[in-house]
């Protein structure tokens, strides 16, 4: 049926079986595999922002670029990144395409909340998201007969406008709740400026 793993778990748990994910023994060889290349992954992208974070978008670990850049766009230290991005602040201010953008986010986050109707911790994450001022607004808004092919992420910081797009990795075929729920996301310049301003931006600080 393509439920998440947590899902699964569940049903297990309602048919009176033991869960997949707590009757798996994770040597500690493999943690440490698992670890040791999501380290790799987001050391590797620097010097642009890479980040590592769980099934409702709570970061778990970022390389240093991502930490020099979140902190350049005024970033308060909201573990959350979806609330980071969505509720009024620095972060907010500094995005040229906010309400086109939180559109797509929102669809892709109430898509997985959907998948999982068991989890309550997401479905309320959802409600407190759709009551952040102005997102219902933004929600409500005509979006483009024509959509790009690529939605990008576009920052103000001082004269410079900076463009990224990102990929979300996640861990293959896993049966495991929690590996599942892990994803990558790593930020590309999308265009010559982005990328310039990174090397002599974020580059000498790490």
């Amino acid at each position: 049926m393509n439920l998440p793993a947590s899902e699964i778990d569940v049903l297990m748990l309602t048919a009176g079986f033991a869960t997949r994910t707590n009757n798996r023994n994770w040597s500690e060889a493999t943690r440490t595999a698992i670890n040791s290349s999501i380290d790799h992954i987001l050391a590797s992208h620097n010097p642009y922002p890479a980040v590592a974070v769980d099934r409702i978008w709570n970061l778990q670990k970022a390389n240093s670029a991502a930490g020099v850049f979140f902190q350049m766009l005024g970033h308060d230290g909201d573990p959350n990144m979806l609330r980071a991005l969505l509720k009024p602040g620095k972060v907010r201010d500094s995005m040229n395409n906010w309400a086109e953008k939180i559109q797509s986010l929102m669809r892709l986050f109430e898509l997985e909340v959907a998948r999982r109707p068991n989890d309550h911790e997401a479905f309320e994450l959802l409600q407190e998201l759709k009551n952040l001022p102005d997102v219902n607004v933004a929600l409500d808004l005509k979006t483009k007969e024509d959509p790009p092919p690529l939605l990008t992420m576009q920052f103000k910081l001082g004269e410079n406008d900076i463009t990224l797009f990102s990929m979300i990795t996640t861990v293959g075929l896993s049966n495991d709740a929690t590996l599942e729920d892990i994803r990558m996301e790593t930020f590309f310049p999308a265009d010559k400026p982005t990328e310039q301003w990174f090397q002599h931006n974020i580059a000498p600080h790490l």
